[in-house]
């Protein structure tokens, strides 16, 4: 057995997990995920040319799901799941500062117990028209 078998035990729990090869990701996500420090690493230096990227996959021969040369959008989103299946955010922005929240103005009812209890706490009388 040239194998240890610690090793074939990280492949069997990663096949009954669902994250094997077989669970459903196209050969375009397993290569993005193989390779993802080198292809994060890259991506960070400028914006990315997903048409390029996409002709050097064909060239390589890594296909979509059904077998296919992947589309500019099909790259966008497979990286898109591998970075979040990666737990690293791409663009990780710094946290937002806390924003000091305005306490709510007290409530008419709550400041004086005479105003709550007239129907015109203000004294606001209906306006009439002009000319009558």
């Amino acid at each position: 057995m040239s194998k240890r078998p610690e090793k074939e035990l990280v492949g069997l729990t990663k096949a009954l997990g669902g994250r094997g090869r077989h669970s459903g990701h196209s050969p375009l996500y397993w290569f993005m995920r193989e390779h993802f420090e080198e292809l994060q690493a890259a991506k960070a230096q400028g914006r990315a040319d997903w048409k390029s990227a996409v002709e050097e996959f064909s060239r390589l021969g890594i296909t979509n799901r059904d077998g296919k040369p992947p589309a500019v959008e099909t790259a966008k989103k497979t990286w898109a799941r591998v970075v979040k299946d990666m737990g690293k955010p791409e663009g990780a922005r710094p946290a937002k500062p806390d924003v000091p929240v305005m306490p709510k103005p007290p409530s008419v009812a709550s400041s004086s117990p005479d105003l709550a209890a007239s129907p015109n706490p203000f004294g606001f009388r209906p306006g009439k028209p002009r000319g009558t």
